[in-house]
């Protein structure tokens, strides 16, 4: 979807996970940092008028400074005006967190719906969890992980170690929805 079709909501809300945490100094991007932009260029077009981070933290260091508020600084340097910025709560560790936090910061603020800013392999998870919990949201995918299609060679029939990560998140995400299934959030 691009941004300029994306139905208007009360506010945009971004999903940790797009930063390296081993790094506190300074920020180090990881992959899906196609999620802040995303929400940023959402804001900046004016389909919401709040951008919200999540307080995404690694456990078992809670007690650490949130990805939301580190990408909340990253939000003010790309020129996103302060008023437009918003925190969830409380330190989240997981998805099914995140989505607690999201619907509390909806009633505290009167939000009623929300466009939803993560990567296209983790929406189906963060969908079902934020319909469980009765959250109306407009799937916004980033950070599509499609190559372009080239001609098959010798090299498209060997195995390539790049190809590892991406096996692993995949088995993540299809493993974190079947646990969220099963037992609930």
């Amino acid at each position: 979807m691009e941004v300029n079709n994306c139905p208007a909501a009360d506010a945009i809300v971004v999903l940790s996970g797009m930063l390296d945490e081993s790094v506190t100094s300074a920020t180090e991007w990881d992959k899906p940092v196609d999620r802040f932009e995303r929400g940023v260029e959402l804001v900046t077009a004016g389909r919401a008028p709040y951008l919200v981070f999540t307080r995404g933290v690694t456990w078992p260091e809670v007690s650490r400074e949130s990805e939301g508020e580190r990408l909340l600084r990253e939000a003010l340097k790309h020129g996103v005006p302060p008023e437009k910025l918003a925190l969830t709560d409380e330190p989240v560790v997981e998805t099914s967190g995140e989505v607690r936090s999201i619907g509390r910061a909806m009633q505290k603020h009167g939000w009623h719906k929300i466009i939803l800013v993560t990567s296209a392999a983790h929406m189906p998870r963060a969908m079902w969890l934020v319909a469980k919990q009765g959250i109306d949201a407009i799937p916004f995918p980033a950070d599509f992980e499609a190559e372009r299609k080239r001609p098959l060679d010798l090299q498209s029939f060997l195995p390539q170690a790049r190809y590892l990560d991406t096996s692993e998140r995949a088995i993540r995400e299809r493993l974190g929805l079947a646990y969220y299934r099963v037992f609930g959030i």
